[in-house]
């Protein structure tokens, strides 16, 4: 990410995000909030249940009805954890940076980090 001296304006571009925007990265977030959500669901499903063995329901044709409201609800909460995470590892690479002085004036006073925008 790119921080900006709030001092002097100098910009420095550090840490391990990436300095322009990109729908990859975002991609790659989605993966991994993917994978933290399923395990969530998983682990919470399994303390809920205990050890009953699986046990198949006949709720009928209407059941069908409830698929589309999961499936958007799901890609929802993909796409916020995916926001949350992406704000943590942000906050932790600012916290990080802060603690540098300005090669320029020498102060700490550094802007929140931000992106180019598609290399624009």
């Amino acid at each position: 990410m790119i921080y900006k001296c709030r001092n002097c304006q100098f910009e420095e571009a550090r840490g391990c995000l990436p300095v322009t925007s990109c729908g990859l990265y975002m991609l790659f977030l989605m993966g991994i909030a993917t994978f933290l959500l399923t395990a969530a669901v998983r682990m919470v499903r399994l303390y809920l249940r205990g050890d009953v063995p699986h046990q198949q329901s006949d709720f009928g044709w209407w059941s069908l009805l409830q698929i589309p409201p999961i499936i958007l609800l799901g890609f929802v909460m993909i796409f916020v954890a995916a926001l949350v995470l992406d704000f943590m590892l942000s906050l932790i690479e600012y916290l990080v940076f802060v603690l540098r002085k300005c090669p320029k004036c020498g102060s700490r006073r550094w802007s929140f980090g931000f992106t180019r925008g598609f290399g624009l």
